[in-house]
């Protein structure tokens, strides 16, 4: 009976349940900090964006339609810059470049300042704590800030 209590009570600690009364137990939503821009993007196209010096670049995938990437279709891409835990909610200067597939210039050369946001997906109390920034794609302006 001792073996079957002592079972129980490492069962219940190993899963959570060690929590004193009234305290709130922290759930395991995992997140990082970092800046990402969700962008339709036309088939072929490279897309960059930088945070200070942390870059990402993605092109878009082949159109979906033809097969190449010299089709007019469009296809979602997202960038995502992680930036460190420590970053907190700060301003940051993001740097976007679209460049069209067999050119060496870009037709969209963007700076903007963007506020990173701080997120705790846990709760006040749990780790982690976050620092975010979204941004989203508007035609004709680029990035904007996601509210």
């Amino acid at each position: 009976m001792a073996g079957a209590l002592t079972a129980l009570v490492t069962l219940a600690t190993a899963s959570g349940c060690d929590s004193a009364p009234g305290e709130r137990a922290c759930t395991l939503v995992g997140a990082s900090s970092g800046v990402t821009a969700d962008i339709p993007g036309k088939a072929g196209t490279a897309y960059r964006m930088c945070v200070d010096t942390r870059c990402d670049t993605r092109t878009a995938p082949a159109d979906s339609r033809t097969g190449t990437g010299t089709g007019t279709g469009t296809t979602q891409t997202s960038l995502n810059v992680p930036l460190p835990d420590t970053i907190g909610a700060t301003e940051v200067t993001v740097h976007y470049t679209e460049t069209p597939q067999g050119s060496t210039r870009p037709t969209l050369d963007q700076t903007l300042p963007l506020t990173l946001t701080k997120g705790q997906p846990n709760g006040p109390g749990c780790q982690p704590t976050v620092y975010q920034g979204r941004l989203t794609y508007t035609t004709g302006k680029g990035l904007t800030p996601r509210q």
